[in-house]
């Protein structure tokens, strides 16, 4: 067994991620995990890793770490609506990070105008299981926000197999909400959209 320590990626507090009012996360179907009410305008790198998914309005990204281990933090909800406005990419995709990195910059006041909320859930569709979650007040890239206890571990994945390793960023998030919101579709850029969570090719738009 071994333990990954995933860190805060926001300044802000703790909510558990069954509060969220948002059905995809609130059931889990994204992944276990919390979210987090931010106090801060940057989002930083949970874990080391490779970030392989970067979405084009900067609202989101996923984070591939050794043993099949994926983060994927979404910054508000429903904000993919916002196509882009409120957000500003610091990272890019593709570039190996450390935890603590910024990723992306956001304007909470932007957000709320445009009539979405800002709560951000931070969850993990891969391999894992959550052991101990924090609580109360947490400091970006300082404070673990949870410990995720894994099997095993393999290589950090990169190139091709890079492009595959969030297969539940892919579905769970757009491909549920696909019937709810046709505007989260456009990202799939012509993708076949899958029935099952397992076996789903991820191809960067």
């Amino acid at each position: 067994m071994a333990h990954i320590h995933v860190l805060a990626p926001l300044d802000g507090t703790v909510v558990d991620l069954e509060s969220v009012p948002d059905e995809v996360f609130a059931l889990k179907m994204a992944g276990d995990g919390v979210a987090i009410d931010p106090s801060g305008q940057v989002a930083v790198a949970p874990v080391s890793g490779h970030l392989v998914k970067l979405f084009r309005g900067g609202h989101a990204f996923g984070i591939a770490v050794e043993g099949d281990i994926e983060l994927i933090v979404h910054l508000g909800l429903d904000t993919v609506e916002l196509e882009g406005e409120g957000f500003e990419k610091i990272a890019v995709e593709g570039q190996v990070v450390k935890a603590g990195d910024p990723i992306v910059r956001f304007d909470r006041a932007t957000i709320e105008a445009a009539g979405k909320v800002i709560l951000s859930p931070v969850v993990s569709p891969g391999n894992g299981t959550i052991i101990q979650r924090a609580s109360g007040v947490v400091k970006a890239g300082h404070d673990v926000l949870f410990t995720l206890e894994v099997q095993s571990a393999r290589p950090v994945p990169t190139g091709r197999d890079a492009n595959r390793c969030l297969p539940a960023l892919a579905f769970v998030i757009f491909t549920i909400r696909a019937s709810q919101a046709i505007s989260h579709t456009r990202y799939f850029s012509g993708n076949n959209l899958a029935t099952t969570r397992s076996h789903v090719p991820w191809k960067i738009p």
